[in-house]
């Protein structure tokens, strides 16, 4: 059975990726050729996928509303939600039009 998980892709055209909260940035990596920029928030953790670029980096102090970066061409963003260490619902954080990518 497939159940929701704390994963979701935002749908839209825009490929600008604007911070949803302000926060610290405590992680840039790359996986399979795509950006993640991980922001932390007093108890939620944001994870930012499938980016090509950014502009910050590691330990930058970001507020709300400030760019990041650009999603991948032919891709879309996909955003991690985690509060107090443990997978959080999206759509309690976020008010835009998503699509929940489903666990096994």
């Amino acid at each position: 059975m497939l159940k929701p998980s704390s994963t979701v892709k935002i749908v839209g055209e825009n490929k600008e990726v604007y911070s949803s909260m302000k926060g610290v940035i405590n992680l840039i990596d790359t996986v399979s050729s795509k950006l993640e920029i991980s922001i932390i928030s007093k108890n939620y953790t944001i994870v930012y996928q499938n980016l090509a670029t950014t502009i910050v980096k590691k330990g930058d102090n970001i507020k709300k509303g400030e760019y990041l970066g650009r999603v991948l061409d032919n891709d879309s963003l996909e955003v991690s939600v985690i509060k107090n260490g443990v997978p959080y619902m999206p759509d309690k954080v976020f008010k835009c039009p998503m699509e929940y990518v489903h666990e096994q």
